[in-house]
């Protein structure tokens, strides 16, 4: 991407405008001149971008699904709740040492599949299952930026007094709970350590580990607990999270996924994303999506390549498919504005699960 004039870009003051990026002067889109419209759209994994075309959708790509699931991530109004003015005096005091920063996203429970339909909160033929548990950091601070699919009065964060440590209660119902979180270290020869804990289930990582963990831990054959994280620098470079459904129906040879885009730094839910994958003439496992702001403006072109590893009989309970995508993030131009990696799960004969994460770059002037 250096042969393009590329460097990490957006400093602290432009993340909060991230819905404004993409290079995307609307040229292409629909409503400025452009005589396309979505539903001109076509599936063709031999085209340069999939099919899709650099035109407005509707929110959520007119998803009831996606747009019911935006809903379901919770941004705290005040990620210190509850810390007294003391602490939160060294926490800002923390942050003027410049310190290291890292993004982390925690999901416990049935992460098998994305289908919604099999997973109702609360759902009478489900077992509950407690994940009550806690993050503790040797030093620093942690601050709550999002919780996941939390509903009261069984879930929730339980009173801080501590900037090191978070605390709740989990309850699930054949569905998943989970939180995002900021963490804020300070500079120190020898890293420093997170303590995670949710159910019966205890782990601790030293931030070493941080800089690009990807882990799924299994619990049982219905349980999981996937945690995510990276190193990011608010001052430099834009970067967050991917979360959403991958998966295709029995007998179609073309998979299609969809999810969110979602803000290291915040937890804002800033986007949605859709696309498909599959196998390209040159029988190259390609995927192509595109990437629309919350209203449904255009915001840019996703592509690249997927690997997966398969076992069991297809579409028996017993199938399991699991593996990785990366790519870029482009504008209506080709331009590259950033780089997209995750992984992905499927069970059964059920639309599966991607978590990952994305980084953001600028075009230099």
């Amino acid at each position: 991407m250096r042969g393009h004039g590329l460097a990490l870009f957006l400093g602290a003051g432009l993340l909060g405008g991230l819905v404004l990026l993409g290079g995307c002067s609307h040229d292409n889109s629909t409503g400025s001149g452009n005589p396309f419209t979505p539903d001109d759209q076509t599936i063709d994994l031999n085209a340069p971008y999939g099919g899709f075309l650099a035109v407005d959708e509707q929110p959520a790509f007119g998803d009831l699904t996606l747009q019911a699931e935006t809903t379901e991530n919770e941004q705290p109004a005040d990620g210190y709740a509850g810390l007294s003015i003391q602490a939160r005096e060294r926490t800002r005091r923390l942050e003027d040492d410049h310190p290291d920063h890292y993004a982390l996203i925690a999901l416990w429970g049935d992460l098998r599949n994305g289908d919604t339909s099999t997973s109702i909160k609360g759902g009478r033929d489900a077992e509950p299952v407690a994940w009550d548990g806690s993050l503790s950091l040797s030093a620093g601070a942690i601050r709550l930026l999002g919780l996941i699919d939390f509903e009261r009065p069984e879930d929730g964060i339980l009173p801080r007094t501590l900037p090191t440590d978070i605390e709740w209660t989990s309850i699930t119902h054949g569905d998943r709970d989970g939180l995002r979180v900021w963490l804020i270290v300070p500079h120190s020869a020898e890293p420093e350590t997170l303590r995670f804990k949710a159910g019966d289930y205890e782990q601790t990582l030293l931030t070493s580990d941080l800089e690009d963990l990807s882990e799924n831990i299994e619990i049982s054959d219905s349980l999981q607990i996937s945690l995510r994280a990276f190193r990011a620098d608010p001052a430099v470079a834009a970067s967050g999270f991917l979360r959403g459904h991958w998966g295709r129906a029995p007998g179609d040879s073309l998979g299609r996924f969809g999810g969110h885009w979602v803000l290291g730094d915040d937890g804002r839910v800033v986007g949605v994303m859709r696309g498909h994958y599959g196998l390209n003439d040159q029988n190259q496992q390609v995927f192509f999506g595109k990437y629309i702001d919350l209203a449904g403006h255009f915001r840019g072109f996703l592509s690249g390549t997927w690997e997966a590893t398969v076992s069991g009989t297809e579409d028996t309970r017993n199938y399991r498919e699991s593996g990785t995508f990366s790519g870029q993030w482009v504008d209506e131009k080709g331009r590259p504005l950033g780089e997209l990696q995750g992984r992905w799960q499927r069970r059964g004969n059920h639309t599966g699960v991607f978590t990952g994460r994305w980084r953001g770059f600028r075009i230099e002037s």
